[in-house]
């Protein structure tokens, strides 16, 4: 039985921007930890934390903080929203530019072109049997439902209602598991990540189209989250945000 200890790390780095961590760890000796980042490459290493493998309940005990958050000294250029919803997602973006000239001048666009009647799309995911992604949104519904008719489906891995999940689990681990329509398992880290990378890479092309030579890090990611979710459920969204390359 795992014993868990609430902790929570400040993060301050040389550019003094706070970071305050919350989450559970297994038993130790520090509940605080408060360090400077490294100011060559912002960058601190944790040695001392209690770590938790793969089965452990989610925490913030990181070897490595930087990898979860990453600081910078420069300033962004554009903002990236991503609404991940229980039912339908959507997004938004703003540059640095539009918001000095019209702060209310906030960009969204349409998701998948198989569902035009919105600017958002439902939240369903559909692998390969491989368990590789293959689409998100109205398109994996259509591709699923021409998989069935062909009686090809039951290989497939599909998604849908999946994110309230993550609320209703008390005790989150990362190694959480979440059963497709068919009943075949994928880990909910994966799954999660999947959809979130999907987004953000169709935000980042837009703003790319806008921004001459924008870089991937040049971009403030927001990802929203319920506000009844407790601080496992926001530290599991959180990790899987950070497996987005």
């Amino acid at each position: 039985m795992i014993k868990k200890d609430k902790v929570s790390f400040t993060v301050t780095s040389a550019s003094n921007n706070v970071f305050r961590l919350r989450g559970f760890y297994g038993n130790g000796e520090r509940q605080v930890i408060e360090t400077d980042l490294d100011q060559e490459n912002d960058r601190k290493e944790i040695d001392d934390v209690p770590q938790q493998d793969d089965d452990g309940i989610i925490a913030v005990a990181e070897t490595n903080i930087a990898s979860l958050f990453k600081t910078r000294t420069t300033p962004f250029l554009a903002v990236g929203a991503i609404d991940f919803g229980t039912t339908y997602s959507g997004c938004a973006f703003s540059t640095v530019q539009n918001f000095k000239t019209n702060p209310l001048l906030i960009n969204t666009f349409q998701l998948d072109h198989k569902n035009v009647s919105s600017f958002k799309t439902p939240t369903v995911l559909l692998l390969t049997p491989e368990g590789k992604f293959h689409s998100f949104g109205a398109t994996a519904e259509s591709h699923y439902v021409t998989l069935a008719r062909k009686e090809e489906a039951n290989e497939w891995y599909y998604f849908n209602r999946f994110k309230m999940e993550l609320y209703k689990n008390k005790e989150l681990r990362r190694n959480m598991v979440l059963k497709d329509v068919g009943g075949k398992p994928m880990k909910a880290m994966l799954v999660f990540a999947f959809c979130i990378e999907f987004i953000k890479d169709l935000v980042l092309d837009k703003l790319k189209a806008s921004i001459h030579g924008l870089e991937d890090d040049d971009v403030h990611w927001v990802v929203t989250v319920p506000a009844i979710w407790n601080e496992q459920a926001r530290q599991f969204m959180i990790e899987a945000s950070a497996k987005v390359t």
